[in-house]
């Protein structure tokens, strides 16, 4: 179901760039879309200045959910602000949940193995 939540944000997310995109952004210079979806993860130079730094933190998250790694998935998906965040609020809501049941029912199985020796 994550997996499935997942590409919903993800087109959800693409959404919101696209009407950041047309809205364009305050700054006037058109990458208003990028830091609404990726906020400090990416940084934008003009030409001739230090490289660009780019990071994707949604096909990092991705990837670690590929992996059965939901935890990188989540500390990925944290690093998103603006519309991206709200695009995922739900799914990385959903992710937590999982976790927290994860580790509920890891303490739990680590008590019973305790209580049978």
């Amino acid at each position: 179901v994550l997996i499935r939540d997942f590409q919903s944000a993800k087109s959800a997310a693409a959404i919101a760039v696209q009407q950041v995109t047309e809205a364009d952004d305050d700054a006037g210079d058109g990458w208003g879309w990028v830091r609404s979806i990726f906020g400090d993860a990416v940084e934008i130079r003009r030409t001739g200045a230090e490289p660009v730094e780019t990071s994707d933190p949604i096909a990092a998250a991705e990837a670690a959910l590929k992996a059965q790694n939901l935890r990188a998935a989540v500390a990925e998906i944290e690093t998103l602000s603006g519309a991206g965040a709200d695009a995922f609020a739900n799914w990385k809501r959903g992710a937590e949940a999982r976790l927290a049941l994860e580790s509920g029912l890891d303490t739990l199985r680590l008590t019973l193995l305790g209580a049978e020796r």
